[in-house]
């Protein structure tokens, strides 16, 4: 059985984790599973040519930014997208064009409370797919935000090169004029 000891969790001799004769440090799989999905979000926030930054102190529900850069100059933006990734190796209610995906009422709130855009990721990194949406606008709808649960089209909401111009428009300040950052979505 397990042993913990302060923040690592440790083999008995007679499991698995055993490495000759010693205790073994174990990382789960769902660690794994998680760190996966972090870097399928970070390879495609670099291949739009933006900034991915990982928020890995203190992370109460979000996973890492986005900052908005032009891929042609390199100029940043000041642009910021918070980001909640989450991994999984199966969707629920899966269907050819769309699954759910279940969000707590605690993590709602600290998402719609915040004033910087929320984007949530969801993926699979087995077979390479993720999928976004904003938080914000999806859960203006009072029914979303009461079933507790995002609905994601897997066509609409495919998280790849494409959504860049989109990611653009969501980081922009909404009192900022369209031209200070028109360049961006080039």
């Amino acid at each position: 059985l397990p042993i913990l000891r302060g923040r690592f969790r440790y083999q008995d001799s007679t499991a698995r984790g055993n490495i000759g004769g010693a205790m073994a440090k174990v990382i789960q799989a769902g660690s794994i599973l998680g760190q996966q999905g972090i870097n399928l979000i970070e390879g495609v926030v670099l291949r739009m040519g933006f900034v991915w930054r990982v928020k890995a102190e203190f992370d109460a529900g979000i996973d890492g930014e986005i900052e908005i850069r032009d891929p042609q100059s390199g100029a940043m933006s000041g642009c910021i997208l918070n980001v909640q990734g989450k991994a999984r190796s199966s969707f629920q209610a899966e269907t050819e064009s769309s699954f759910e995906f279940p969000v707590g009422a605690n993590d709602l709130d600290y998402w719609l409370n915040g004033n910087v855009p929320n984007i949530l990721i969801v993926c699979r990194p087995s077979s390479n797919e993720a999928y976004w949406i904003s938080i914000r606008d999806y859960f203006s709808n009072p029914a979303a935000r009461k079933s507790g649960k995002v609905r994601f089209d897997k066509a609409k909401h495919r998280f790849d090169e494409k959504a860049a111009s989109v990611l653009v428009e969501f980081a922009r300040p909404k009192d900022r004029s369209e031209e200070h950052t028109s360049e961006l979505q080039s």
